[in-house]
């Protein structure tokens, strides 16, 4: 049997794999073209069951911090149960997501789904949207396994810092020039970190070649 591609796709910060699923149809996808999908969930590490993918550090170097850790202007978020320790709601970056090592959870998913399923080492690719597509840059700058491409959806590498993979590998992002909530340009970014700080998408222009096939408002 002919090995097929894997294609892993990340659900957005609050959301599910059952909900994300209905909006991404990566299995449609996945069902035309012979391609092994897999739409995992986040833990929900909170009071409140949200699910969320660990993409930022507590940090403040040559990126900036990813927010204004100084949150009373911009409301606080809960604590996860796996950053009580040292998680503070009012102030700092933390605060909305887990600190649960989820590089290594999807690490072990995919030799988990390799030693199962005939899959295509050569192809194995991951996507995902807003926190899932920041968590897709962190795997795609981290991850020692050997991911073919990138696709992320209003997702940004900045959050938690990212190096630019290497060798260069496939990549592409969608992301709205009016997104205020991961912003793709430095006026977009209320809350998200000192002016002049911010490192966007934009990030990685200078190390991989950028082509905008076309813009949305």
């Amino acid at each position: 049997e002919t090995p097929h591609p894997l294609v892993l796709d990340f659900h957005g910060w609050s959301g599910s794999a059952e909900g994300h699923i209905w909006d991404s149809k990566w299995d449609v996808v996945g069902e035309e073209f012979g391609v092994i999908v897999v739409v995992p969930d986040g833990i929900p590490d909170a009071e409140s069951g949200t699910r969320t993918w660990n993409v930022t550090t507590e940090y403040d170097d040559e990126f900036g911090w990813r927010c204004d850790p100084d949150r009373e202007q911009y409301g606080e978020s809960e604590c996860h149960y796996s950053c009580s320790e040292w998680c503070n709601p009012s102030y700092g970056c933390v605060a909305g997501t887990t600190c649960y090592n989820d590089l290594a959870f999807i690490e072990q998913l995919i030799d988990q789904l390799k030693d199962t399923y005939n899959i295509d080492e050569n192809h194995v690719h991951i996507t995902g949207y807003s926190n899932g597509g920041t968590f897709t840059y962190r795997m795609f700058s981290y991850s020692e396994k050997n991911l073919a491409a990138s696709g992320s959806v209003s997702g940004a590498p900045f959050i938690g810092k990212g190096d630019v993979p290497m060798p260069p590998r496939s990549m592409i992002d969608f992301h709205g020039r009016d997104d205020w909530t991961v912003p793709l340009l430095y006026d977009h970014s209320p809350g998200e970190g000192p002016m002049g700080e911010v490192r966007t998408i934009m990030s990685w222009d200078a190390l991989y070649y950028y082509t905008s096939l076309s813009t949305w408002t």
